[in-house]
């Protein structure tokens, strides 16, 4: 279909006359006047100086490119309005891993702009959304009384090599499966964490090397832990472990250079059985006699987040801060949620309805995983309420490792939620395709224009990156390369300066040994015979030849090992530039890595934003060749 037939045929409904049609109702764009924008720019500061005085929305360190930005200014003017209206106060926005900095950390770069305002008002969305569930009596439970938990059967005494077939852990499960039960709507809704949540936040976080995190409710025996061992030939230092008992999670830390288990326990007033974990780590020969240590931390107020509260905790061990005395459960939560949103997308997840979910009944629904087997009870065995579980048959791959080499970012570009939302009043600020606000046709296909040159910009950046990186890694091959001959060059001058240095004699030692011989030839009595006066003559002439010799000798060594202590110098020097260049290389790789990486979130950003104006649309666009 023709543009021109679209604006020519009354009936149809992409017509301006037509009065379904979604350009009839929108207002017809208008020139602005010069200043416009400095006064708009000025108005925006005044209203800004309600909240900060001072004028600057923005602490210094964070102060953007453009301050004067018409984009961020209102922006911040709309969260600032929004926080007030929560009751919080303004000056917490910009708090030690508030609001706004968790805002910047989800855009994969320390820099306060445009982006960083759209992640904040979605997580101010959140926050709205979970304090008006509360308002309406939606999501009110009773305080966390672990006499209300009934023990879930987790005493597995058969093991099988069937295949999980997707029945529940612990009978009917709460919820259907599909999108009802993912993990970011969970996390969004406020609902409890299962392990299949749990373990999803997990990889969605980056884990420096040597840490080893795993699964909730990881099977504890007396056989050997041999995934990192058997592939790397070292076991990580740091691991940690998801405990559940009583329908309740938390979280253990073990140093395997030490004795000792740290357990953050988000309600003590619930005994965790760790005896299973102290038997492993002791099959394993991890630590000798390894001790439970119960750790101070901040304790919850409601029976429903103790997974969140050990994310935390393990979120606070890996940034290796100290634990925090108040947790914000809505920031908490939404931040997860963005992660794991932002996770998915990166990694090209998608998770169909038939897909095994583990679920769990809703007395229990932190259930430890048990995809890999099948869970039995014998007829004379019940279960108990004590955390008894065995080791699963393996029937795949281990989970990856999520160290990195360098640590990555953790979120470039957040997706929009799945979860059905109200509309947002950002969506004009998204640097997307918008069809369905336009006013006309033509308006649209400008649009598509649009789209599709910052698709090719997106593209072409992505082909640079990649070239530039790989040309780097060839001079960072050979950068290392000739370092490690200068090395090994080094290495040799030093050697032949510790020989030169152990054949020179000394002149001030050989001095007193002749100064010994010569008055020792005077204290003798002479001798009357001329045989023996001869002999002495001649020892003293041999003396002095050796004594002239051995000074000639003796300065030409000096002269050659000034000479290797001088290239050796220089080859030191050089050795010193050369680390600094690689390591300055490396530090370039990774930050072209990382912008290559968000690039990359960016592509893929306008693909599905461009997936979803077509299908939100109403007006038919033709196809055009990206």
């Amino acid at each position: 279909m023709s543009p021109t037939a679209l604006s020519t045929d009354p009936n149809n409904p992409g017509h301006p006359s037509s009065g379904s049609s979604r350009a009839s109702r929108t207002k017809i764009r208008r020139s602005r006047p010069a200043g416009w924008r400095a006064l708009q720019v000025i108005r925006l500061k005044r209203k800004l100086e309600e909240f900060w005085p001072s004028g600057d929305c923005y602490p210094s360190k964070y102060k953007p490119k453009n301050p004067d930005c018409l984009h961020i200014l209102s922006g911040m003017y709309t969260v600032a309005q929004r926080w007030v209206k929560l009751g919080r106060n303004v000056d917490d926005l910009w708090a030690e891993n508030g609001l706004m900095e968790q805002s910047i950390n989800l855009t994969g770069k320390r820099i306060f702009g445009q982006v960083s305002i759209l992640r904040a008002r979605e997580l101010l969305g959140v926050i709205e959304r979970d304090m008006a569930q509360k308002e309406e009596g939606r999501d009110f439970l009773p305080p966390h009384d672990p006499s209300t938990h009934k023990s879930p059967p987790v005493n597995y005494p058969k093991r099988t090599n069937h295949e999980h077939n997707g029945s529940p852990v612990c009978g009917t499960p709460s919820q259907p499966r599909g999108l009802e039960t993912s993990t970011v709507n969970v996390l969004r809704q406020g609902g409890m964490l299962w392990s299949n949540h749990i373990w999803e936040c997990v990889q969605s976080l980056t884990l420096p090397p040597g840490w080893k995190v795993f699964d909730p409710g990881f099977p504890f025996s007396n056989e050997k832990y041999i995934g990192n061992r058997d592939r790397t030939m070292t076991s990580p230092r740091h691991l940690v472990f998801f405990c559940h008992a009583e329908g309740h999670w938390s979280l253990c830390y073990v140093d395997t250079q030490g004795d000792e288990i740290c357990h953050y326990n988000s309600s003590q007033s619930i005994l965790m059985p760790l005896d299973k974990l102290q038997t492993w780590l002791n099959a394993n020969k991890i630590g000798s006699d390894v001790k439970v240590t119960e750790k101070k931390c901040t304790q919850q107020k409601d029976s429903q987040s103790c997974g969140l509260y050990a994310l935390v905790f393990l979120r606070t061990l890996l940034e290796e801060k100290e634990m925090p005395l108040d947790v914000d459960l809505s920031l908490e939560r939404s931040y997860f949620a963005e992660m794991v949103d932002a996770h998915r997308s990166k990694m090209n997840f998608t998770q169909t309805e038939g897909s095994p979910i583990q679920a769990s009944a809703p007395d229990a629904p932190d259930t430890p995983t048990s995809g890999r087997i099948e869970r039995e009870f014998s007829p004379e065995e019940e279960p108990s309420s004590a955390m008894t579980l065995d080791s699963p048959e393996p029937e795949g791959p281990p989970h990856p490792s999520t160290s990195q080499p360098w640590p990555i970012p953790r979120v470039q570009f957040v997706s929009p939620s799945p979860s059905p939302s109200p509309p947002s009043t950002t969506a004009r600020s998204s640097p997307g395709l918008d069809i369905g606000t336009s006013i006309t046709v033509q308006e649209a296909i400008q649009d598509l224009d649009n789209h599709l040159t910052k698709y090719q910009h997106f593209k072409g950046e992505v082909k640079r990156m990649e070239a530039t990186k790989a040309e780097r890694d060839e001079e960072m091959r050979c950068a290392k390369k000739d370092l490690e001959l200068r090395r090994g060059e080094l290495e040799l001058k030093r050697q032949q300066v510790e020989d030169m240095e152990n054949a020179t004699m000394d002149l001030d030692s050989l001095e007193d040994s002749d100064l010994q011989v010569r008055q020792w030839l005077n204290d003798c009595p002479l001798l009357v015979h001329k045989s023996w006066q001869s002999l002495m003559e001649g020892i003293v002439a041999v003396a002095d030849a050796r004594r002239a010799n051995a000074f000639a000798v003796d300065t030409e060594r000096i002269s050659q090992l000034d000479e290797l202590h001088k290239s050796l110098y220089a080859t030191h020097t050089e050795v010193k530039s050369l680390e600094e260049e690689v390591t300055a290389r490396e530090l370039s790789l990774r930050e072209l890595e990382i912008e290559l990486n968000a690039s990359k979130a960016g592509l893929a950003l306008l693909k599905r934003q461009r997936a979803k104006a077509f299908e939100d649309s109403d007006v038919d666009i033709p196809d055009r060749e990206e």
